[in-house]
């Protein structure tokens, strides 16, 4: 009954895999080409006399900027950093222009737009690097989030290629996605994904040393038997053509 139902079991999540969207990412536009230059950046802050966290123009400053370009993002940062007097301030506010100001404006529940994301947060370059670790840390924990969301809400999605591609790119950034994965189907993602070594390392390390010494043990009888049974065969075949060489 057990081995019934460990089969049917198996099956189902064998059809599940199969059936998932295993397509490709396709090529996302997150932002226009545009670019704030020195003369708008300083004409909208001078309608302050002191900068704070939320009376920057947020929303000028994201139509205006080309924020594909991790340099021109950079270059405005040093430009923020000039006019304020106050680094500090400059990465909060740049820090807030970057992530929950924009958020509304790119994020998407679309693991085509997702990835695009990732790989702008990937590419970023600053000076300061806290500002890059900032922004990484709130665009990689929504993305976390959303995939976590997903696998349960539909969890036969987390076994899609778009899917999984992500959830590795959050774990190698030491983000991880609470994908309620089974033992079973671990191991089932992991032959998915071809990772043979990785799973036999895993194995090896897990296992004790009784069991190791068993299969080693195993492993050489089914060796030495292959070797003198293929030996027997070829002793056998040769016999069989000298026999036959000799009625002739």
């Amino acid at each position: 009954m057990f081995n019934t139902l460990f089969l049917i079991f198996f099956l189902y999540l064998i059809i599940k895999v199969i059936t998932v969207d295993n397509d490709e990412f396709k090529n996302i536009t997150l932002f226009p080409q545009g670019k704030v230059n020195d003369t708008s950046l300083l004409l909208n802050l001078s309608n302050y006399d002191t900068l704070a966290l939320d009376n920057f123009p947020f929303k000028v400053y994201l139509e205006k900027a080309n924020l594909q370009e991790s340099k021109d993002l950079n270059h405005d940062l040093i430009n923020l950093q000039e006019i304020t007097k106050n680094d500090f301030l400059s990465n909060n506010v740049f820090i807030k222009a970057l992530t929950s100001e924009l958020y509304p404006k790119i994020w998407s529940t679309n693991l085509d737009t997702i990835n695009q994301i990732a790989n702008w947060v990937d590419k970023l370059d600053f000076k300061d690097n806290s500002v890059k670790e900032s922004i990484e840390i709130y665009w990689y924990n929504q993305i976390t989030n959303h995939l976590s969301a997903e696998a349960k809400k539909q969890p036969n999605s987390k076994y899609g290629f778009k899917y999984r591609y992500l959830a590795q790119r959050c774990i190698q950034k030491k983000y991880f996605p609470n994908t309620g994965n089974s033992t079973f189907e671990k191991v089932l993602l992991n032959i998915i994904d071809q990772r043979w070594l990785y799973m036999l390392k895993r194995f090896w390390y897990s296992t004790p040393w009784i069991c190791k010494i068993f299969i080693l043990l195993i492993a050489a009888s089914l060796s030495l038997l292959s070797f003198f049974g293929i030996k027997y065969l070829k002793s056998h075949n040769l016999k069989s053509l000298l026999k036959i060489k000799s009625n002739d």
